[in-house]
């Protein structure tokens, strides 16, 4: 899968100015008519201390992006200051995610959340909060509602241009609860990895190594991947 041979590095203020020009590429092109960050507000999410961003890259070329930071930052935006953990430090809210149109479809978007997720969980944030535009981010709230998101409600005249409808739904993700589901999932990936070599020793013409056969076993009794 592609999104697995990415690389995703922290995003911050040192290494900004080497991505800043595709980044923002990717933010007018998937964006386009709709609200987006221009430059010096995505820095200020990155340069954040307790920001969590993150790129991916695929031969050197940015594929994607993340960025998050506290809640708080970001009370200009509305529905926010009606979250009932504003004021807390306790919420990361996600504030932008784009894949380049080149890269998409192909699970990238899903491990720049994930890892943004396990950041977070290391900063000790304990809500993922954003917002997903009705009908235009339908996409991403699915993506979204897939790690454990749920609503807390719809913010009505959201956005100030673009097209209708202007309201999005304002969700939460509870990060212990997604990094939990996370790691089961990775066990049981695991698990079955040893069942897949041995279907493959199976198939004439096949040789699998007894080694790898048992490295595969010893990982998945260690919840390794």
């Amino acid at each position: 899968m592609l999104a697995a041979t990415a690389h995703v590095r922290r995003l911050d203020r040192a290494g900004w100015p080497r991505y800043e020009e595709q980044i923002a590429a990717i933010e007018q092109s998937s964006f386009a008519g709709l609200s987006c960050e221009d430059e010096a507000q995505m820095l200020s999410i990155v340069d954040n201390p307790r920001s969590v961003s993150f790129v991916a890259l695929i031969g050197g070329e940015v594929a994607g992006y993340c960025l998050g930071g506290p809640l708080e930052t970001f009370s200009h935006l509305p529905g926010v200051t009606d979250d009932p953990y504003y004021g807390t430090a306790e919420v990361l809210y996600a504030a932008n995610l784009a894949v380049d149109d080149r890269f998409r479809g192909h699970g990238l978007a899903r491990r720049l959340k994930r890892t943004q997720l396990v950041a977070a969980r290391s900063l000790a944030y304990l809500w993922i909060a954003g917002r997903n535009r009705r009908v235009v981010a339908e996409p991403m709230w699915r993506l979204n509602e897939s790690l454990g998101a749920h609503a807390l409600g719809v913010v009505h005249d959201a956005y100030a241009d673009g097209p209708e409808p202007r309201e999005c739904i304002y969700y939460h993700i509870d990060i212990e609860m997604a990094c939990l589901e996370m790691a089961s999932e990775q066990r049981v990936a695991s698990t079955r990895a040893p069942d897949r070599l041995r279907a493959a020793a199976a198939r004439p013409g096949t040789h699998v190594s007894p080694l790898r056969v048992a490295l595969s076993k010893a990982r998945a009794a260690f919840g390794g991947a």
